[in-house]
């Protein structure tokens, strides 16, 4: 991301005046482990008022990725938000989640806080409450902008009041206001979604952090996300997550706990990211917790389990109250598949070397790349760019995958290094609107963490009609952008795959290959027969790879049972699944119809890229208000009318929350330069020379 100066050293005020947050990253205000908390004033992020920081030694674990003063604790900043509760349960491929979020005040005059934070990007939110002592204060569902006007007229009344809004489809902001000094509340929300699945393995995701978005100067982004250091100002009138310096925290933790009920044996179960501890259960359920030693909320949370018996099966959940009835059918087909003549492509390779791609995500990017380059055959063609603050061509056009071709593509993959800004827009463009070759269909490989805040400008751009093109993007990092990665991929007729902290990158590619050289059954379409079923979503299927299941949501008016068929073609041949559904007259899964409501809501979205006009605004609104959904246009506010605050010298502060685990502050962020090759590529416009050898990752 672009190169700011570092920020000139803010002095602590009060009794610590003689210290300063640039030069002592760590700092004990003489306060030993055995004593009480003390607490200093800092002024270092630009928010209205004078703030409070609670400085507080911590002990920690020896696997705590925070900065060791001796071998007894560390220092945290101790902002509101204390700590995070998260339950999930799942059944089948259905996971409902409860978030509980404890913010506390420690300081003699009333708070007010706000924190940024992600969710999944599909997570339909549809239930909060404010906690406060033994009262519960339940929070109601109304238009975005009524919400925001009833929380500030609370606000200036002295009630406490939560208000939770929806910035981008998987970032949400959280605001309390009149947090009494010495009392802590309980924000909990609910929200469902479904996992994911592909060939026999199903994954669960819980964001825990916004990684910092990169935000062009020319974006049209109607609501763009920015990222900023702690005590560096960032683009008036965006929303921006406070990130921590290197080497410090806020205090915050997290506990997560995860019940899982396949219905059938599970043979396996295993995070890639976090230390699990399990309940030594066997048979069809099992639950899961968070190891103590690894509750730092600085990586996304990634649980991958499989599970005996038949995976290639169709089933359905349903939800009928009064009126129309909902479900949900994930189709597994259970075609016999050939290889057969697999099509020649036009492979580009489209790689992120921003300052957040800089060390391990840099170093994962160009694994991946290399792993895609060998698998080339003859008959393709390949090139290779880079973007960052421009666009960066190996080739001023693609070139034939021969071994020698193969070679110097490698060698320039190799000399890549993270700088500079994510100016991801251009680099798509320029991949995608290239002269298409008749011979061939055009594949891009995008290889980035996808920390960006233009995110609608992008989608919008790929849904113009990109004909055979197929986007593949390859999420890097401990924190990607699942949003932007999900929906490029469905809009580009390709799919989305994820590389964590600690994944080997061979067995990653394998898949990645695999996946994107079977054929597709495409023209999929379903046949409902007799049932009465409407409103399906997405109106229109898309080309679905081996091995992945076809996800339909609708309603239905009566109840019934019969036989629906998915009809479609594979390598031209005409294929058929038969579905035996069964719609009842009554049942109580509301998740469905949240699913069903949230789905709708991104087809409306995505039909009009990303800008929807006022009659699909208005839809979208009335579906969030029907269903209590967090929408672009609907938010929940709770409020406290039990009570009045004072609100003299009330404190305002942002959460700051540390840097996703992996990224580079300094690529980020500037501070003291940035690494770039020293054999750089050269612009898209000029034709590429052969670099020196580059220096070893």
């Amino acid at each position: 991301m672009d190169h700011r100066p570092p920020p000139t050293p803010v002095p602590w005020q009060g009794w610590a005046a003689a210290a300063a947050i640039a030069t002592a990253a760590v700092l004990l205000l003489g306060v030993g482990p055995a004593r009480a908390s003390s607490y200093a004033t800092l002024d270092e992020v630009p928010a209205g008022g004078g703030e409070l920081r609670l400085i507080s030694p911590r002990s920690a674990p020896p696997s705590a990725e925070v900065p060791t003063l001796d071998e007894r604790s560390t220092t945290a900043i101790g902002f509101p938000l204390q700590h995070t509760d998260v339950a999930v349960e799942v059944r089948g491929v259905m996971a409902e989640v409860v978030v509980e979020q404890t913010f506390a005040n420690p300081y003699p005059e009333a708070l007010d806080a706000v924190y940024v934070f992600p969710l999944g990007p599909d997570a339909a939110v549809h239930g909060y409450e404010l906690v406060i002592g033994e009262r519960v204060v339940r929070g109601e569902i109304a238009e975005r902008e009524a919400a925001r006007q009833r929380f500030e007229q609370a606000r200036s009344e002295g009630r406490t009041a939560g208000l939770l809004q929806q910035e981008k489809p998987n970032v949400f902001t959280q605001e309390v206001a009149n947090l009494p000094p010495g009392e802590q509340i309980v924000v909990r929300f609910r929200y469902v979604e479904l996992v994911d699945y592909y060939d026999g393995e199903y994954e669960l995701v819980f964001p825990m952090v916004v990684g910092p978005r990169y935000l062009p100067a020319s974006t049209t982004d109607p609501r763009p996300v920015a990222g900023v250091p702690l005590g560096r100002a960032g683009n008036a009138g965006v929303t921006q997550v406070h990130f921590l310096p290197a080497g410090m925290r806020s205090g915050h933790d997290i506990d997560l706990e995860v019940r899982l009920d396949a219905g059938v044996p599970l043979t396996s179960f295993a995070s890639t990211t976090h230390a699990m501890v399990d309940d030594g259960s066997v048979g069809t359920e099992q639950r899961l917790t968070l190891d103590p030693g690894d509750t730092l909320p600085n990586k996304d949370f990634v649980l991958r389990w499989s599970a005996a018996g038949e995976n290639t099966t169709i089933g359905a959940l349903t939800h009928r109250t009064d009126g129309d009835g909902f479900v949900s059918v994930l189709i597994q087909p259970k075609a016999a598949y050939s290889e057969g003549d697999i099509t020649p492509r036009e492979v580009v390779l489209l790689i992120d070397r921003s300052g957040s791609m800089q060390g391990e995500p840099m170093k994962h990017a160009r694994e991946v790349a290399r792993g895609l380059l060998a698998t080339l055959r003859p008959a393709d063609t390949v090139n290779v760019l880079a973007f960052s603050d421009q666009v960066y061509a190996w080739s001023p056009s693609p070139r034939p995958a021969d071994a020698a071709a193969v070679a110097d593509a490698i060698h320039f993959v190799d000399g890549l290094r993270g700088g500079g800004g994510t100016h991801m827009l251009e680099g798509l463009r320029e991949a995608v609107d290239a002269q298409a070759s008749e011979e061939r269909v055009r594949v891009v490989y995008l290889l980035s963490d996808g920390q960006v805040g233009n995110d609608d400008e992008i989608l919008g751009m790929l849904g113009k009609g990109r004909g055979g093109l197929r986007v593949y993007p390859v999420g890097i990092g401990s924190a990607p952008n699942r949003y932007l990665f999900d929906r490029t991929a469905e809009q580009a007729r390709g799919f989305a795959s994820y590389i964590a902290p600690g994944d080997a990158a061979e067995p990653a590619v394998d898949a990645l290959v695999r996946r994107s050289t079977r054929p597709y059954l495409t023209d999929v379409t379903v046949d409902w027969g007799g049932l009465q079923v409407h409103d399906m979503t997405p109106t229109a299927l898309p080309d679905v790879q081996a091995g992945e299941p076809v996800v339909i949501s609708a309603r239905y008016r009566r109840p019934g049972s019969g036989t629906a068929v998915l009809k479609a073609n594979l390598r031209g041949q005409p294929v058929e699944v038969p579905l035996q559904l069964e719609l009842p007259a009554s049942d109580d899964h509301p998740a469905v119809a949240h699913l069903w409501a949230r789905r709708r809501i991104h087809e409306l979205k995505v039909d009009h890229l990303g800008t929807p006009d006022r009659q699909a605004r208005q839809e979208i609104t009335d579906l969030g208000l029907q269903f209590g959904l967090v929408t672009d246009y609907t938010s929940y506010v709770a409020i406290d009318e039990t009570r009045t605050v004072d609100r003299t010298g009330l404190r305002s502060l942002t959460q700051a929350v540390p840097l996703p685990q992996g990224v580079s502050e300094q690529g980020v962020f500037g501070r003291g330069g940035s690494t770039v090759a020293s054999a750089a590529p050269v612009p898209s416009s000029t034709p590429w020379p052969p670099p020196p050898p580059p220096p070893p990752p």
